[in-house]
């Protein structure tokens, strides 16, 4: 216990002192982390491939991952007590981001060819008549969720699929959460879909119009 507690002090020693580099450090410290997160969804992405799976849905978990992994790196720009510093981490995530997805979208696509797969990249980065839509959709709540709300539905499934209905209320409350009025549907689909699996984006705004009716969101036109 004392171990313990003397890790968790030190810990929000660090955090509650850093600024300036300090603060950098703290954002080289999940950088670090991410790197090898990052590498774990390539991993993924890459048996999905081998699997015969789809190549646009094994190509959003490698984004996705490093977007997860960027906003963690930024989230230490708080600590920094001036502009310079706040840029400094913003840099080195935006950074890490872009030659991360860059380097793996080359290895992703050099072992999809290597399996026999090349000709179906061609559609990893094209967009179909739902995803254009919900791309232009951005959700901005109007009022606070419900209380007790019963993550939108999972507990109307019938039958002991409860393997399913335990996701849909995942998918449900994570959809909620990433509507911050910045993400779009597809940004909200594509997030869901990495972490819980793929869902298809007529589920997702079917899922927003519905909520849109009772008052808790709008969808605004970016």
């Amino acid at each position: 216990m004392k171990r313990a507690v003397f890790i968790a002090l030190s810990s929000l020693a660090v955090v509650g002192n850093a600024q300036g580099d300090s603060a950098l450090r703290v954002a080289e410290l999940s950088l670090g982390n991410g790197a090898s997160r990052a590498g774990e969804q390539l991993r993924l992405a890459m048996a999905m491939v081998a699997e015969k799976e789809s190549l646009k849905e094994a190509m959003n978990i490698i984004r996705q991952g490093y977007e997860r992994e960027g906003a963690a790196i930024r989230s230490a720009a708080v600590l920094a007590e001036d502009p310079p510093a706040a840029k400094r981490v913003d840099d080195l995530a935006r950074l890490f981001v872009e030659s991360g997805i860059a380097a793996d979208t080359t290895r992703f696509k050099s072992y999809a060819s290597a399996l026999g797969r090349g000709a179906e990249l061609q559609s990893v980065d094209k967009m179909d008549d739902d995803e254009m839509a919900a791309a232009k959709l951005v959700p901005v709540r109007k009022k606070p969720t419900p209380t007790g709300f019963g993550g939108g539905g999972a507990g109307r499934q019938q039958g002991g699929d409860r393997a399913e209905a335990s996701r849909t209320q995942y998918n449900t409350m994570e959809m909620r959460y990433l509507a911050d009025g910045k993400h779009s549907l597809l940004d909200i689909r594509n997030a869901v879909s990495a972490e819980y699996g793929p869902v298809p984006v007529a589920k997702v705004t079917e899922f927003f119009k519905g909520l849109e009716k009772t008052g808790e969101f709008e969808l605004t036109t970016r």
